[in-house]
């Protein structure tokens, strides 16, 4: 931590640069980006919690301040402050009630009140952009999911004093429409859109979905929100050991394992962009035969009697869309879903008391319960009035589409409780593992995962019955989709089954036209695909751009102390004289070191800072190139692409030194010899190209001829790289006569 404080200090290095090298897709440099739609967001980041990261209170009673929370935490006072933020605009949500949350343990808080009381740190609640990045955690503090927790990350990240942003999109499980309702960010609102992560969009109630499906609404790509569920998995093997650690050590821990996390992660960027443009390519191209099908067959719907087109598809959605965002259908949805409760109990008893005779006194009883039904059912039809979305419908077919509505509710619950129980099964596990549990714990789980099977069983029974019973009474009309039950549980999350639009709107094309329905699905992954396309053109150029630049960057300052030793006082001068490096020179990480060390170190750091670019380069050189041909064009491409080559080819010739922290660095040779360079092809430059600090490999030289000091000093700067105490020390050794327990302080 003290060497990366030193250098993003040292290098006055501003918010946005910070968040860059936490992902160059994501925040580098973004320059001539053209978005095709205004709501398009300069980058997108998923929410979520964990709670099997939790600490045991008995394990240790240590407290750690703000200033021990590592830099990938937010301390507890940001946290706090958002709290006091939530807690002043409860009032604007009293009362109101998310349908959805209830299907979430952790939003309702629906836990076993024993596991809470043994722990004082219950979890952790995270951050990551769309390619997996973890970019903030919050310690969740002896209580569950709460809304504070991402608006404190949410604000760090969009309000950074210097991060210039104009849009950005958030995936979460929960609290989506709560912090619209609560005028949280009011003045960035317009800034921001919310969503829910793509496996979690079961859980999410069909109005829902229509508003917050990334896979149906513009703007996201084929995002899917699920990153976390990775990092999470990543993070496992730490759960048993950090619940009796230290609550310090666990911070540190978690962090540490991050920062490794995050390296590999963004060396492996280039394939992640170059599997994704494949991935968008293939659903562009299935997505347009689909469309280009559908749109040879005759419209029914249209006023000329043409066929179908995509402005027809995209008109309905944003028909079904509209619909869903008047917030006062949900009022009346929910009255004639309990009337269809009702008429379906009806029957059922009715089925039931039929089957034998009854005694004088179950007769009694039975004219009594049916009385008092019959009393609900007439009080229900009052609330639920004339029903304008079941016009020209008769009483009989009125009461059978509403318990078809009541029993495919029903269906929804039942089938949203068995993929929670399945979850552990299917829970994302590190590469070579099946799951988490042990055998006691799968086989509890199968047979939990059994009994919840025959349930939905039984109510998809009654569901398909009734339907059979309705095309048998009503075969003209519009009917609901039967289903079997292994096509119920392959079906995704934004199917037009889901869609409740036969029940509210028979005479829409988008509720009742399956051929509509099936193009507005496709139509959406055509427009995501295109969508993604687009993001990646952008992310390449940003993580591109961001590495030519942070290469050019550092060359420029190791070539400014190629010179100078600071042993002078007038190199001293020379050198403190420079805005940037006499911040870094003279840092009081530093102090206690003399002049020359200080700039041995500070210029062994800035070596080992490049040669991490050089290494992501390297990686990345394939790939980028790759997509960044095969993706849309844009102003300063050329620039960017002959920067890079060039940055390349001379590293790939042996222009710079590639030992972390060593003397030999940019702007020098690494024996001294000629500081010729290429200048371009066949040609040679006699002067040394100051905006890359390139330097000529000597080729004249044996190898045996260099000498045993400087051998054994690189070998030794290899074996030490990532300890700034040991490179001080290494340092101290060249130079022969330092004051090793000076160094060793400091440190």
């Amino acid at each position: 931590m003290l060497k990366e404080q030193l250098l993003q200090e040292g290098l006055q290095t501003t918010n946005e640069q910070k968040w860059a090298s936490k992902c160059p897709r994501c925040f580098g440099p973004r320059e001539n980006e053209v978005k095709i739609d205004p709501d398009e967001p300069d980058f997108i980041i998923a929410m979520d919690g964990n709670y099997q990261q939790r600490h045991y209170a008995h394990a240790s009673k240590d407290s750690p301040s703000n200033a021990q929370y590592p830099p990938t935490f937010l301390p507890p006072s940001e946290v706090n402050t958002s709290e006091a933020l939530c807690e002043s605009t409860d009032a604007n949500v009293t009362g109101i009630k998310d349908p959805c949350a209830l299907a979430h343990k952790a939003a309702d808080d629906a836990r076993d009140a024993t596991t809470w009381q043994k722990c004082d740190d219950s979890g952790l609640f995270a951050g990551a952009c769309r390619h997996d990045i973890p970019l903030l955690y919050t310690n969740v503090y002896k209580s569950g999911e709460k809304l504070y927790y991402p608006i404190s990350i949410l604000g760090k990240i969009q309000f950074s004093s210097d991060f210039d942003v104009t849009s950005h999109h958030v995936l979460m499980n929960i609290g989506n429409e709560s912090i619209e309702q609560r005028s949280l960010f009011s003045d960035r609102q317009s800034d921001l859109m919310f969503g829910t992560s793509v496996f979690h969009s079961y859980v999410h109630e069909w109005s829902c979905q229509v508003k917050y499906n990334p896979r149906l609404n513009k703007a996201w790509g084929l995002s899917d929100g699920e990153g976390l569920e990775r990092l999470w998995a990543f993070l496992s093997p730490l759960v048993s050991i950090l619940r009796v650690s230290s609550r310090f050590r666990r911070l540190m821990a978690v962090h540490n394992r991050t920062l490794y996390y995050l390296a590999g992660l963004n060396e492996t960027a280039g394939e992640w962009l170059l599997s994704k443009i494949a991935s968008a390519d293939d659903i562009i191209k299935t997505a347009r035969i689909a469309l280009d099908a559908l749109n040879q067959l005759s419209n029914p719907h249209s006023m000329t009697a043409g066929t179908y087109t995509d402005d027809f598809f995209q008109q309905q959605w944003e028909d079904e869309r509209a619909y869903h965002l008047e917030t006062t259908r949900s009022y009346q949805e929910k009255q004639k879903k309990e009337l269809g409760q009702l008429l379906c109990l009806e029957e059922q008893l009715e089925t039931e008391w039929s089957r034998e005779g009854l005694s004088p006194a179950q007769g009694i009883a039975r004219a009594r319960i049916v009385s008092r039904l019959s009393d609900q059912i007439l009080e229900q039809r009052t609330k639920v009035g004339d029903p304008t979305m079941l016009e020209n419908l008769s009483v009989p077919e009125h009461d059978k589409m509403l318990k078809i509505w009541y029993l495919k509710t029903d269906l929804r619950h039942k089938f949203l409780a068995l993929i929670e129980e399945k979850k552990p099964l299917v829970r994302v596990c590190r590469p070579g593992e099946q799951t988490t549990l042990g055998t006691d714990g799968q086989q509890k789980l199968i047979e939990s995962v059994r009994k919840r099977a025959q349930a939905l069983r039984k109510v998809l029974n009654k569901y398909n019955k009734q339907v059979r019973e309705f095309i048998r009474l009503f075969p003209e009309r519009a009917h609901p989709r039967q289903l079997e039950y292994d096509e119920l549980l392959k079906l995704e999350s934004e199917d037009a089954f889901w869609n409740d639009g036969l029940f509210t709107n028979r005479n829409e094309p988008w509720a009742i036209d399956p051929i509509t329905q099936k193009g507005i699905r496709h139509l959406a992954a055509y427009n995501r695909g295109l969508e993604e396309q687009r993001r990646l053109g952008w992310e390449v150029r940003r993580a591109m751009r961001w590495a030519v630049e942070r290469h050019d960057t550092l060359s420029h300052l190791i070539l400014q102390m190629t010179t100078v030793t600071g042993g002078s006082n007038r190199e001293w001068t020379e050198l403190v004289a420079h805005p940037i490096l006499q911040t870094l020179v003279a840092h009081p990480i530093l102090q206690s070191l003399a002049a020359p060390k200080k700039t041995t170190v500070a210029r062994s750091l800035l070596q080992s800072e490049l040669v991490k670019i050089y290494q992501l380069q390297i990686a990345w050189q394939r790939t980028c190139i790759t997509i960044l041909n095969n993706t849309q064009q844009q102003l300063g491409d050329e620039n960017l692409r002959e920067r890079w080559s060039r940055q390349l080819e001379h590293i790939e010739l042996g222009y710079y030194s590639m030992i972390p922290g060593s003397d030999t660095g940019a702007g020098e040779t690494v024996n001294g010899a000629s500081k010729t360079v290429r200048g371009g092809a066949g040609e040679e430059s006699s002067e040394l190209a100051p905006d890359l600090g390139l330097f000529q490999p000597n080729t004249d030289r044996d190898d045996d001829e260099i000498d045993d000091e400087g051998y054994l000093q690189d070998i030794s700067v290899i074996v030490n790289k990532t300890m700034m105490e040991q490179l001080a020390n290494d340092t101290e050794e060249v130079d022969e006569g330092g004051n090793a327990t000076e160094v060793e302080y400091f440190l």
